[in-house]
């Protein structure tokens, strides 16, 4: 049974006039007449009275109607179940990114993750470290990637990658024959490091401390290549980390790893304590993790 026919049989039934009804299904008037003509002859009954007031129901139209419906409702039932397997609706996230933890990863990080996941509604942003925390408690279906150490009695966090902080020193410069130092070797020496907007500023000045170290910070910079500059023109010891260096180099500066147990670039997620990521955000860290685990 052809269920276009069922559903011309209840527009009649709603207008109960063949031409009222042709015109809402915009067919011809003749073509309507040949579809219930045939579903009458499928059925082997009649199902309308033609009068000259209308198209009244028979009792056998009277004693379909009823399943027509139903069996059209069900049509768009499955219609919009198979469009909605085909087209999900979205699942948003967003991730709040630490300044400078995007460095760390490929260019194309995210542009492969959104290709791999349509079914993800993606958005980022890039604030201070102290500013993604907030981002987090403020918005639902988020996480960060921040560097630690992080509140673990407001967040849940997860360590996705250590990095190892480098000192960048002038060739000129006595240490530049070390192949590592301590962040006792950097007491009283000229640094620049990066401003108080990332949190790695923050965590080498409460290392220093910690460890009796009182460097002589000589500047501060938004911009880490800055570090490398300036230690190239013997103003400093420039503070940065390991993959920076690997794709910035100058002839005339030496990359030292820091050898620090309390002094660690730690990329970690953090999202709200006792909330579950969903499944968008889980999806997010296990391709997080991926990455970080390639390059183990």
């Amino acid at each position: 049974m052809d269920i276009n026919k069922l559903r011309y049989f209840l527009k009649i039934c709603e207008e109960t006039n063949i031409s009222k009804a042709a015109s809402g299904l915009f067919i011809s008037q003749q073509g309507l007449s040949k579809s219930i003509i045939s579903l009458e002859n499928e059925l082997k009954v009649p199902l309308f009275y033609r009068t000259a007031e209308g198209m009244i129901l028979t009792k056998y139209g009277s004693a379909i109607k009823e399943y027509a419906e139903e069996i059209v409702s069900n049509e768009a039932k499955i219609l919009e179940t198979i469009d909605g397997l085909k087209n999900p609706e979205k699942q948003p996230l967003k991730v709040f990114f630490a300044l400078g933890v995007l460095n760390s990863l490929p260019v194309d990080f995210i542009d492969q993750f959104t290709y791999n996941h349509p079914d993800i509604d993606f958005s980022y942003m890039e604030y201070p470290d102290n500013m993604c925390h907030q981002a987090v408690l403020d918005n639902e279906d988020c996480l960060g990637i921040v560097l630690g150490p992080t509140d673990d009695s407001t967040f849940s966090c997860e360590l996705l990658k250590r990095h190892t902080p480098h000192a960048i020193v002038n060739n000129t410069h006595p240490l530049a024959s070390r192949d590592s130092l301590s962040l006792e070797d950097l007491h009283q020496e000229n640094v620049i490091t990066i401003n108080e907007d990332f949190q790695m500023y923050h965590n080498f000045l409460q290392a220093c401390r910690t460890k009796g170290v009182s460097p002589n910070i000589v500047h501060t910079t938004g911009e880490i290549f800055v570090t490398y500059k300036m230690s190239s023109l013997d103003r400093g010891i420039g503070i940065s980390v390991d993959f920076v260096s690997e794709d910035l180099s100058f002839s005339n500066v030496k990359s030292i790893p820091i050898i620090c147990d309390i002094f660690t670039w730690d990329v970690t997620v953090i999202a709200k304590k006792d909330k579950a990521l969903g499944w968008a955000g889980e999806n997010f860290v296990k391709y997080l993790k991926s990455y970080y685990n390639s390059t183990e």
